[in-house]
């Protein structure tokens, strides 16, 4: 089937109109999110669905709303997600990543992280040797095994309480 044979063209777009276009339809209809670039930086998000990061080291990122995002991408950075469905995610080294809903759940990534949840919280560890992932597990917080609120990391394969 043919819907036409003749298309008419009336302007010449480069890939930076049609990027450019993007990035303004999206930003139009997105609000505006909370994030932390430097060095000890601090960000929050607490409404529904909200997205946090801090990308420096020691940063900070929380997330309390329902539904949020918290990221933290430096060095010894900290993440947390309160909220029902929250996400905490850490991907600098020797960081630090909180799950603090029963529905939540904590991904410590980076080499050397830890992660802690409460009770019926899912925690995701991972464990790099030279900068190779060698493991990745995913826990929940029951209670007996996995006890809430204390931080967990992985080593040798093992899931272990963090010093």
């Amino acid at each position: 089937n043919v819907c036409g044979k003749k298309i008419k063209i009336g302007a010449k777009l480069t890939i930076a109109d049609i990027v450019r276009a993007q990035l303004e339809y999206v930003n139009e209809r997105t609000e505006t999110k909370d994030s932390a670039t430097g060095y000890k930086g601090a960000s929050s998000a607490t409404g529904t669905c909200g997205a946090s990061s801090a990308t420096g080291d020691y940063g900070a990122s929380s997330a309390t709303g329902n539904r949020g995002a918290s990221s933290a991408t430096g060095y010894k950075g900290a993440s947390s997600a309160t909220g029902k469905g929250g996400v905490a995610v850490t991907t600098g080294c020797e960081a630090a990543a909180t799950a603090g809903s029963s529905s939540a759940i904590a991904v410590a990534w980076g080499a050397g992280n830890r992660a802690k949840g409460v009770l019926g919280a899912y925690i995701v560890l991972a464990e790099w040797k030279r900068r190779k992932l060698i493991d990745v597990q995913l826990i929940q917080i029951d209670g007996e095994t996995y006890k809430p609120d204390v931080f967990y990391r992985l080593k040798n394969g093992k899931v272990e309480e963090a010093k």
